[in-house]
């Protein structure tokens, strides 16, 4: 059911693929419910994985707060569990807020690009 990011890509790159922002809200949606839309409870294992999703995420990904603004923006975010679509949109949201908030606190935001400043 999860999958984890593949960190050399994460690494080095700024842009997440679609496989990529599915595999973060999985981890988001892990994180923050007891058990999958089909009733299934979310393993100890899952949850872990999760945990090293979302920090390799939040501490190495380069492009975590465009990926951050972007979903801001999205009325809905969603991800498919086994051709059920999983609703994450508020805990989706929420995280993006604390990475964003994060970033701003440790005076990041100088670093940003012009148009990263605008869509803030």
């Amino acid at each position: 059911l999860f999958h984890s990011l593949p960190p050399i890509i994460m690494a080095t790159s700024n842009v997440a693929t679609m496989t990529q922002q599915e595999t973060i809200l999985r981890a988001i949606y892990v994180s923050s419910s007891g058990q999958w839309s089909t009733g299934q409870l979310i393993s100890s294992a899952e949850r872990q994985q999760a945990f090293t999703v979302l920090q390799d995420f939040s501490n190495n990904f380069e492009g975590r707060v465009p990926l951050c603004l972007e979903w801001l923006q999205q009325p809905q975010l969603s991800l498919n569990n086994n051709t059920v679509a999983v609703d994450c949109t508020i805990p989706a949201k929420l995280y993006a807020c604390e990475i964003v908030s994060d970033c701003l606190k440790k005076t990041q935001y100088a670093k940003w690009n012009e148009q990263d400043r605008l869509r803030l």
